[in-house]
């Protein structure tokens, strides 16, 4: 999953747990029917807040987290990719080394196909002074 989907899909979620505790309220009346405001019912409001900020605040760490961990295993995973230049050295590379092996291999069978010719050569030559010691 790209870095992009997972911080869209972080994103949704966070956006879900910040709208959810507010869409669980209870259907009243909006009209106030007192002529004064309670004070307790706006302190309560403002501590809602409250809670509401330390939990976009905890949110807030855990997205930088999430973020630094992306950015690890992004800069981890381009540390063990084999770019295409790299790629292209390792092949010209081995054509290299496939050609000097089979230079090799060829000198070795110019090299068997000489020990045979002096082994024939050899034998020749044995062949000449064995008949000239007999006519000799």
């Amino acid at each position: 999953m790209s870095k992009q989907h997972c911080l869209t899909i972080l994103a949704t979620v966070i956006g879900v747990l910040i709208i959810l505790p507010s869409a669980q309220v209870d259907a009243q009346s909006t009209v106030d029917d007192s002529t004064l405001c309670e004070s307790s019912t706006l302190d309560d409001a403002v501590s809602i807040i409250r809670e509401d900020l330390k939990d976009v605040e905890l949110i807030r760490v855990d997205l930088q987290d999430v973020k630094n961990l992306l950015e690890s295993n992004q800069q981890q995973s381009n540390a063990t990719c084999i770019s295409k230049k790299e790629m292209e050295d390792l092949k010209a590379t081995f054509a290299s080394d496939q050609q000097q092996n089979n230079a090799s291999s060829s000198l070795h069978e110019v090299v068997s196909l000489i020990r045979e010719d002096l082994k024939d050569v050899k034998n020749l030559l044995g062949s000449i002074q064995q008949q000239l010691n007999a006519t000799g």
